[in-house]
C-alpha cells in the first residue's frame, strides 16, 4: 500500500510498550504459575501422582474452565494443569523405552526452559532487523534461530541447574519447603495485588 507506514506493513510481535514488566517483578508474573506449581506440587505430593491420562484430562479441563473466566484465571489454571501433567509424567514408568528417543527427549526437555527464556528476544530482534522478509520466512527463521540459540543457552542452563540443584539438595527438607512456601506466598501476594 503506497504511503502507508512501513511499521504497519511489516508484521511484528506485540508492542513492547504494552507488556513491559519491571525485572524484579518477572518471577511474580502469572505466566510463571507453571514454574511455581512445578516447585510446589512435588513438595506436597512427593511419592505419588495421578496417571498421565487423568492428568491430561485435568489439564485440559482446567484450561477450558480458566479460559472462560479471564486472562489471570486461565494462566493460573494452565500453570496448575501443566505442572500436574509434568509431575504425573515424571512418576509414570513407561512400558517401552527407546534409548535414542529417550536421549533426544531428555536433551529437549533440558532445553525447554532456555527456549522459554530466549524466544521473545530472538523473535523481537529478528523482526526488528529483517524488515524486508515475508511473514512465512520470518516465522520459520524465528523458529530455527530460537532453537539454535536455545541449544547454546540450554547447555549452560543445564550445567548451572545441576550445580545449583546439587547445592540445594544438600539443604534439609525443612529449609527447602520453607523457601518454596515463601516463594509461593510472595508469588500469590504479588498476583493478588496486580488484580
Amino acid at each position: 500500500m503506497a504511503g502507508a507506514d512501513p511499521a504497519e506493513q511489516h508484521p511484528s510481535p506485540d508492542n513492547p510498550q504494552v507488556n513491559v514488566y519491571h525485572p524484579f517483578l518477572l518471577p511474580f508474573v502469572t505466566v510463571n504459575v507453571g514454574f511455581a506449581m512445578g516447585m510446589l506440587i512435588p513438595l506436597v505430593w512427593r511419592d505419588r501422582s495421578v496417571h498421565p491420562v487423568l492428568a491430561s484430562v485435568l489439564a485440559v479441563t482446567l484450561f477450558y474452565v480458566g479460559s472462560s473466566l479471564g486472562v489471570m484465571q486461565v494462566r493460573w489454571c494452565m500453570g496448575v494443569g501443566a505442572a500436574l501433567l509434568v509431575h504425573s509424567l515424571t512418576h509414570h514408568v513407561p512400558t517401552w523405552t527407546q534409548p535414542v528417543v529417550d536421549a533426544v527427549g531428555d536433551r529437549l526437555g533440558g532445553y525447554s526452559y532456555a527456549i522459554y527464556l530466549c524466544h521473545v528476544p530472538v523473535v523481537r530482534t529478528l523482526y526488528a532487523v529483517w524488515t524486508d522478509a515475508t511473514p512465512m520466512t520470518l516465522f520459520w527463521s524465528a523458529v530455527g534461530l530460537t532453537f539454535l540459540v536455545s541449544a547454546l543457552v540450554g547447555e549452560v542452563d543445564i550445567r548451572l541447574y545441576r550445580l545449583l540443584k546439587n547445592r540445594v539438595d544438600r539443604w534439609s527438607a525443612g529449609i527447602r519447603r520453607t523457601f518454596a512456601m515463601l516463594f509461593l506466598l510472595a508469588f500469590a501476594g504479588a498476583t493478588w495485588l496486580s488484580i
